[in-house]
């Protein structure tokens, strides 16, 4: 029986577009852009091969977890009723610590992407190259957006993050994506293989498929969303619905903006890093509107910034949460006076000064991005196996409580989205830990004992603490 404390205002519903809102905001990531844009017309089936072993199978458990367990807890309360707290202590380390590993990622975007406010195109692309300047961009801002929220002192966060989503996704996306349409028909010289032929995957070696699998990163994050379903007046209807549409929009999105990409550069100067901006700026050129590309540059930057600002807080309140249920230490749910989890934000920030540190070991800075990009992969990866598996297992532990959203009719289905998703996840995390084609790397064992080790230590923590807990009660 449903609990009453959970019924919703009717007017406090959520419509099918306001999920599908929230979906998008979440899932795009235009810093994805170029490392699919290699592949050309045969990142349109990548991309909709994402959608369905992926993006559609985490959207349905998730929503039917959040139908389920609509209170505080998220990934934490859905592992932990599976199989124990202990189960759902990882999961959450887990989900904590990929955000953490993302931070870079997105600065590293944000700092390339600022250097072209600059006019002049050399010295941007000269900054933007160098790997002092962006662990300082990097340290700067993620410090100051920490401190920021450790002080309280920017209380319309939200309205702020609205804002950077608009000026630094949709509307940089639009210009790219209608700005490559005009240069095309306009006859403008196209870069990339425009046989139709090109659509189906064509793999020759192994590290071929690792930067083609880093496109599932791209769609993860809708288990955040999963908690607000139980907030629609028909789930079993308008979810599906909902669904489709944000399936349907972010392919379209991605699709697009990727080939806007691939359109102007050759796959042999593709960077992970800059080909966004570099893409924008050459459809600036062609169109004669050079004074845009700075501006641009700006928009793109503010909107990671906002991101960045916007979300800090957010996965180091869910550590703070399981501290308070009394499975991980007090001082851990610590808060300050303007109850900020201050001992889980001064800990991350301090991981990301670490992390930033990659480019220092690495031999470029692409080169540092990947390895982080791929890092981020394994380890959300890993919290995602917890998770089909968690939602197979409640099939059968909880088979009486009441689910206002059900993914997969009967059981055969639910194995059916479980398998899919499971058998994409670990084959994808296998790869996660193999250099692609488009880096040159020249110690391969290196690169993949560094990613082993970090991989390792990365799990180890909450592994170890419960270990010595349990010793200790003993």
């Amino acid at each position: 029986m449903s609990d009453p404390s959970n019924k919703i205002a009717k007017s406090s519903y959520f419509s099918i577009g306001t999920l599908v809102a929230l979906n998008i905001a979440t899932v795009i990531n235009i810093y994805g852009f170029p490392s699919e844009a290699f592949y050309g017309l045969t990142s349109i089936s990548l991309y909709l091969i994402a959608i369905v072993v992926f993006l559609i199978p985490i959207a349905l458990i998730s929503a039917e977890f959040g139908a389920m367990f609509p209170g505080r807890g998220g990934v934490f309360t859905w592992t932990s009723e599976a199989f124990s707290p202990k189960v759902g202590i990882v999961a959450s380390w887990l989900q904590w610590i990929q955000s953490v590993f993302f931070y870079p990622l997105s600065l590293t975007f944000a700092a390339v992407t600022f250097s072209y406010i600059f006019p002049n195109p050399d010295f941007a692309q000269h900054l933007s190259n160098n790997k002092f300047y962006i662990i300082g961009f990097i340290l700067v801002v993620f410090w100051l957006c920490t401190l920021i929220n450790v002080k309280n002192r920017l209380t319309n966060i939200g309205k702020i993050s609205v804002v950077g989503v608009w000026i630094g996704i949709f509307i940089p996306v639009s210009i790219l994506i209608f700005f490559s349409i005009y240069y095309m028909f306009s006859g403008g010289h196209i870069e990339m293989n425009t046989d139709i032929s090109q659509v189906v995957p064509h793999f020759n070696t192994i590290d071929q498929v690792v930067m083609a699998v880093s496109i599932l990163l791209f769609f993860s994050g809708l288990e955040v969303n999963g908690v607000h379903v139980h907030m629609m007046k028909n789930p079993s209807r308008d979810y599906p619905k909902a669904l489709f549409w944000t399936s349907l929009i972010i392919a379209i999105i991605y699709i697009l903006g990727t080939i806007a990409i691939a359109v102007v550069i050759p796959s042999k100067d593709l960077n992970i890093t800059q080909s966004v901006i570099a893409a924008l700026g050459k459809y600036f050129s062609y169109i004669g509107v050079k004074l845009l590309l700075p501006v641009v540059a700006a928009a793109l930057a503010f909107g990671v910034l906002t991101n960045t600002l916007a979300w800090i807080t957010g996965p180091a309140s869910v550590l703070s949460y399981i501290a308070s249920q009394n499975y991980l230490p007090k001082v851990v749910e610590k808060k300050n006076k303007n109850n900020a989890p201050i001992v889980i934000l001064l800990a991350q920030a301090i991981i990301v000064t670490g992390l930033s540190l990659i480019y220092v070991i690495s031999s470029h800075v692409q080169q540092g991005y990947q390895m982080l990009l791929q890092m981020t992969n394994a380890i959300y990866l890993t919290m995602y196996v917890i998770m089909y598996v968690s939602f197979i297992r409640l099939r059968y532990k909880n088979k009486t409580i009441d689910r206002p959203y059900k993914a997969g009719k009967n059981i055969f289905q639910a194995w059916v989205i479980t398998l899919i998703g499971l058998c994409s996840a670990l084959c994808c995390f296998v790869l996660s830990f193999f250099p692609p084609s488009q880096l040159d790397i020249s110690h391969q064992r290196n690169y993949f004992l560094i990613l082993i080790g970090i991989y390792s230590l990365l799990i180890l923590p909450p592994i170890v603490y419960i270990y010595i807990k349990r010793k200790v009660l003993k």
